[in-house]
């Protein structure tokens, strides 16, 4: 049974909307005050930066050796034509556009 909600009805829905609207906005302000209170807290019990170690190199790692390949590629660029060196170029660009 539906019937026309009166005047009187309809200032108090909107009343009553405000109060709640009014009240969540004061119920948010207080959840992230206390929320940025209780991270503080958090943050000043965390340990400090220098009692942090930093990080060592182990004593075994060293760089890698030039490949054979690496040199021979580096030796056959030496020797090519700058058409060859064009067409590589050209090559490579189109991998790069095929990867995306």
């Amino acid at each position: 049974m539906n019937r026309p909600i009166s005047l009187r009805e309809s200032i108090a829905l909107t009343q009553t909307c405000g109060m709640l609207k009014n009240t969540l906005i004061w119920l948010s302000c207080i959840v992230v005050v206390t929320g940025c209170s209780v991270t503080e807290n958090i943050v000043s019990r965390s340990t400090p930066s220098s009692s942090i170690q930093s990080l060592e190199v182990p004593p075994d790692l060293t760089t890698p050796q030039q490949t054979t390949n690496a040199s021979l590629f580096s030796t056959i660029l030496q020797k090519a034509s700058k058409e060859e060196k064009a067409q590589y170029q050209q090559y490579q660009q189109f991998q790069r556009m095929a990867e995306y």
